[in-house]
């Protein structure tokens, strides 16, 4: 559970974004609070896909305030750096697979923390039409969206971009908004994320799904997008 003092700085941080200002001090907040660790660590222990172990055999299962502590004092010192991710595949219903990347739960930790201050950040402020990997939006509450507000479309046409993220460049992903916070060096961690090597026998000159960072980062101005389950 969130301290008082940490709940206040995320409505700070929120009525900061609301009135467009830049977020300061975003880097301290991690480095500082104990509590926001430890509800990360309770946020991400409830999805069994996060007990996945990574390349390193390990996984999250069990919170440890001293393993928190060296992660913010690695953060602290710019030593911190994502493990090589685990590249495993998954079946799709057309019978190809999936590429999916499975970071250590170290990094899970770290991505997690900076998940929760970016969706303080940014979710105040995106469009309310768009439903995509945002809190209590999903593709039902796309479908009530276009139910009562787009009477008089007579088709509606889906369309998916084959393998975009196996193919896309990481630099776009790094500059979500044209509204940036604070990018000290809170933000160092997440183009190296974005980097990290990969683990797999034979593995295809493809990037994976990134984690949380990407996946945790809705889409800032998008129209009522169709999230899609992965």
């Amino acid at each position: 559970m969130l301290s008082r003092r940490t709940i206040k700085k995320f409505l700070g941080i929120q009525q900061c974004s609301i009135s467009g200002h830049k977020v300061q001090d975003l880097f301290q907040m991690v480095l500082n609070a104990p509590d926001l660790w430890q509800h990360a660590y309770a946020k991400i222990y409830a999805n069994p896909g996060n007990m996945t172990a990574g390349v390193d055999g390990l996984t999250i299962d069990g919170y440890s305030e001293e393993r928190a502590a060296n992660l913010r004092e690695l953060l602290r010192e710019n030593r911190y750096g994502p493990t090589p991710v685990r590249r495993v595949y998954i079946p799709k219903p057309n019978g190809k697979q999936r590429p999916l990347g499975i970071p250590g739960p170290h990094d899970k930790q770290v991505q997690e923390v900076w998940r929760m201050i970016l969706e303080a950040i940014y979710e105040p402020v995106f469009k309310d039409r768009a439903h995509g990997f945002r809190p209590k939006r999903s593709c039902h509450t796309a479908l009530k969206d276009i139910k009562h507000t787009w009477t008089g479309v007579k088709w509606f046409i889906e369309f998916d971009i084959e393998g975009y993220f196996d193919r896309t460049p990481s630099y776009p992903c790094q500059q979500p908004t044209g509204r940036p916070p604070d990018g000290s060096r809170g933000h160092r961690p997440h183009p190296s994320a974005l980097r990290a090597p990969l683990c797999a026998a034979l593995d295809p000159p493809a990037p994976p799904q990134r984690g949380l960072y990407l996946r945790g980062l809705p889409q800032h101005d998008g129209a009522a997008s169709a999230p899609r389950g992965h």
